[in-house]
């Protein structure tokens, strides 16, 4: 039988802020805008012989390119669009 993995991904609470949207063999990915804090990924199999998988986990800093911009933060964050 094939590998058939997936994966949720978790705040710190638990709580199940994306689930992969197919099993399988093939690449799976998300991306999300995620506020600084904890996240888990818990890793699924939908056949208890399956064990093999390989993950991979990338962060990516937005950054706007404006030199005047002191914020790190939405709550301090001033709006591009004023």
């Amino acid at each position: 039988m094939p590998n058939k993995v997936g994966f949720h991904l978790l705040d710190n609470s638990g709580q199940v802020l994306q689930t992969s949207t197919r099993t399988g063999t093939r690449s799976q990915s998300v991306r999300l805008d995620l506020n600084e804090g904890n996240y888990y990924v818990q890793v699924f199999s939908t056949n208890p012989r399956s064990q093999a998988y390989q993950l991979r986990l990338f962060k990516e800093e937005l950054w706007c390119g404006c030199g005047d911009e002191p914020s790190r933060s939405r709550s301090t964050a001033r709006s591009l669009f004023a």
